[in-house]
């Protein structure tokens, strides 16, 4: 069976308890993840590092994509790293190359013939995932009409899943903070597992949840922001 993890942000023990239910659950599960698996939480090399190991296949989150251009940044000037960023990249020590070699290798959409899964949203009035601008799969949460506007986060009536009419479920994370109730056909699995909440999974053959909750509160659970990369 298919399962579909939300966003880790760096809670590697709570991924591993979650691993742990799965297994008792399905002998063989097929394991996938919304993103958004380093960034903000106490162990983000090594949640990263149990994807790899596990086998899960992840979509891009705005956080990879960040290290992605962090990455870049370094290669190319240096200096132009702020103090936060380099940390960020310390993380990994001498294991960054091989965590930007894994992370560039996600795709920033897996789809199957019943569903699709994306790190955080489809674009309102665009019917074809390669036509979409990549800002709103990585980072989209309600639409004001272009991707510079797709942050009002007390605009309940712009979600993005309130516009979009698609022809097979959507599953995604990245959202939340005071996410609105999806309507049918969309499965939103971030449940703040950093912010103190739980970490949770889909299972799509049984249309089933399950979730753990969090050890701790990893980071302060404050409105988000408008952050991502240009990725054109």
């Amino acid at each position: 069976m298919r399962w579909f993890i939300g966003d880790v942000h760096g809670c590697r023990a709570e991924l591993e308890e979650i691993l742990e239910r799965i297994a008792r659950e399905d002998s063989a599960p097929e394991l996938h993840c919304t993103g958004d698996v380093i960034g903000k939480g106490p162990d983000i090399p090594g949640a990263l590092a149990l994807v790899e190991k596990e086998g899960i296949r992840a979509v891009l989150g705005n956080h990879e994509a960040w290290l992605l251009r962090k990455a870049e940044i370094l290669r190319e000037n240096p200096a132009a790293l702020d103090e936060k960023q380099r940390g960020d990249l310390a993380l990994y020590g001498e294991n960054l190359g091989r965590a930007v070699d894994f992370v560039r290798s996600w795709p920033l959409w897996r789809e199957w013939p019943d569903l699709v899964l994306v790190h955080a949203g489809l674009q309102p009035g665009v019917d074809r995932l390669e036509e979409m601008d990549p800002r709103c799969l990585l980072a989209i949460r309600t639409w004001g009409g272009s991707p510079e506007r797709m942050w009002e986060v007390d605009a309940p009536e712009k979600a993005w899943f309130n516009l979009v009419r698609w022809p097979k479920t959507v599953v995604f994370g990245h959202w939340a903070y005071r996410m609105p109730e999806p309507p049918p056909g969309f499965v939103g699995l971030d449940t703040g597992c950093v912010y103190g909440g739980a970490l949770s999974a889909w299972c799509a053959e049984e249309n089933r949840r399950i979730s753990v909750p969090a050890r701790a509160q990893y980071a302060a659970k404050n409105a988000p922001r408008g952050s991502v990369p240009g990725a054109k």
